[in-house]
Parts: C-alpha cells; sequence; structure tokens
C-alpha cells in the first residue's frame, strides 16, 4: 500500500530522532531524511560516438512522491546502521569489496557515514538511452574535497539490494552515472538511496 511522502518522512524521522540519545555514544552523525532537487538526466558519454542521445520528454528520474512500507523499513534499517558505526558493515562483504574499489585506497571504510536518505524513481526509461548522469542537489553544498559513495538500494519484496555508484561533486551538488542495467532495476522496482561520506 503507496503512502504519501511527507507521511513517510515524518515517521521516519521521528525513528531517526528516537535512535539518537541512544546511539550517540557510537555513531558519528545522524542522517538527514531528504527530498533532493535532480537534475534533467543527461546521457552519459560514449567513446566513438559523436550525437548526444536524444531523451523522450517523459523521461524521468526523481524522488517518489509515495512510498510502501518496504521503502520505509529500508530506509529505517540505514538509519539504524547508520547510528551504529562503523555503517560500512551494515552492507554485504561484496558490497564493500566495490565501495572499496570507488574510493581512495587510503580511506578507511569504518570512517564513512551516511549524510543523506532519500527514495528515486525511474520512469520511462528505453534501453537505447544507455548510461545517464544526473546531478542530485542534497541539502548540503559538498567540495570536491569530499570523499562520496552514492548507495543505490534496489527493493525486492523483504529484501534491499545495494549498487554503489561512484559519485563527483560538481558545483557542490552530487554528480553520479547510472548504467542501463542498474537504471532497468530502478524502474522495475522501488529505490532508495543513501549518500555515504568518508570522515
Amino acid at each position: 500500500m503507496k503512502k504519501s511522502l511527507s507521511f513517510f518522512l515524518a515517521i521516519v524521522l521521528v525513528v531517526s530522532l528516537a535512535l539518537t540519545a541512544q546511539a550517540a555514544a557510537v555513531s558519528p552523525s545522524v542522517p538527514v531524511i531528504t527530498t533532493p532537487v535532480v537534475s534533467k538526466p543527461v546521457a552519459a558519454p560514449v567513446e566513438g560516438t559523436e550525437a548526444p542521445v536524444v531523451f523522450e520528454e517523459d523521461f524521468v528520474i526523481a524522488p517518489t512522491t509515495e512510498v510502501s512500507v518496504e521503502v520505509e523499513t529500508a530506509v529505517q534499517e540505514v538509519i539504524v546502521a547508520a547510528q551504529a558505526a562503523p555503517v560500512i558493515t551494515f552492507f554485504e562483504e561484496a558490497v564493500q569489496e566495490k565501495v572499496a574499489a570507488i574510493l581512495p585506497e587510503s580511506t578507511d571504510l569504518n570512517t564513512l557515514t551516511v549524510d543523506e536518505v532519500s527514495t528515486l524513481k525511474v520512469e520511462n526509461y528505453k534501453e537505447t538511452y544507455g548510461d545517464v548522469t544526473i546531478e542530485v542537489a542534497f541539502t548540503t553544498a559538498y567540495t570536491e574535497a569530499d570523499q562520496l559513495v552514492v548507495m543505490v538500494g534496489v527493493i525486492k519484496g523483504e529484501t534491499t539490494e545495494w549498487y554503489p555508484v561512484e559519485a563527483t561533486v560538481v558545483n557542490g551538488n552530487v554528480q553520479i552515472t547510472l548504467t542501463q542495467e542498474l537504471l532497468q532495476l530502478m524502474e522495475t522496482y522501488e529505490t532508495v538511496i543513501a549518500l555515504l561520506r568518508a570522515a
């Protein structure tokens, strides 16, 4: 059953605040539940091609306005995990290895925190679009010095599959490129995103 996003955010924020005092001794931060602004998608550059891919007007990548109980549960799990440092242990070992491969070799994964959590939907994606790049304006204006990874959580029933995505800061916004495979999953299933930042 779908619920309004405002109702969902209210519930999650209450859970987050209730856990703050309990986890303060071990938690580096409390993630913020946000509705980020997502730029109009652009085609990721493809080597050997000159003409850019043209998207139809109905192609959308944006936060969702309604969420299910499964999405609420997934977000709450991230919030709880973020306050039981190190948050990296929340993810499966194979996912941790992919996160490590994205960040500089010297990064201590145990210092990663969850800055922000949100939902994201994909509508009317076509296979011919290939990989797609978007910029996400979170509540924080990040800098090029920030080491970030965007975790895309694809919700399949009671299970959430996590996909780390390399993030680049552009004018304070977070730029990510979503692969064709991931976009197809995001169109099929409900999705949450969590922004990880190395301390």
